[in-house]
Order: C-alpha cells, then structure tokens, then sequence
C-alpha cells in the first residue's frame, strides 16, 4: 500500500493528488485533507489549495483552508463561499475555522532518480 491518491486520464496520463492516507478528525468524523482541497477548488475562486488540521477544544481538531486566490476575485465574499462549498460537500462539523489566503504554497522538491 503506497499510501499515495492518483487518477488516470483518458491519455493514460497519471496524476499524483496527494496522500491516501492523511486522516483529520473532526468531531468524530474522519475525512481526508484530498476531499477538502477538492471541494475548495470546485467553485474556481482558487488556484491552488490545502487543508490541514488545527487543535480545537471541542472538535478536536478543527479545518484550517489554506488557499491562492485567483487574481481579481474580493477575499471575504470567496472565503465565505469556500467555507460554504466544504459544508455543503462535508457537513457543517467541517466547517473552516478560518481560510487563509497566500501568495503560494511549497511544494516538495523533485528528486532525479539515480541512471
């Protein structure tokens, strides 16, 4: 089990969308970083997004969205409909406790295989 979410194209290209196995606990729900990250992409108000988890003294953990904006679009009125679209697709437990918008998110380093 390598642990890795991937999807196939039509061309038989692969794409690699990040771990199977990352689990956040909300409020006694499990649900993966993936699922969330979809649902904020869904609306196109992002180009790029995460989720990860925050301690929360009630849910345990709570959902904290991490998100580049598309350029144009007015912030408060996007984190309200992104917050809005993870509810609709989650329930409201998932609820973010607060979506933060940045510039750009790291990405790991490619490693060149060895010849």
């Amino acid at each position: 089990m390598h642990g890795d979410f991937a999807s196939r194209d039509a061309d038989g290209l692969w794409y690699l969308h990040g771990r199977s196995d990352d689990t956040l606990k909300i409020a006694g729900k499990r649900t993966g970083p993936f699922e969330i990250e979809a649902l904020l992409m869904a609306p196109g108000l992002v180009l790029d997004a995460a989720a990860i988890g925050m301690p929360h003294a009630v849910k345990g953990t709570a959902v904290v969205c991490v998100c580049v904006p598309r350029p144009g679009i007015e912030m408060d009125a996007a984190a309200k409909s992104l917050s809005a679209a993870v509810v609709e697709g989650l329930g409201g437990a998932f609820w973010p406790a607060q979506v933060v918008f940045v510039a750009d998110l790291p990405r790991t380093r490619r490693l060149a295989l060895p010849k």
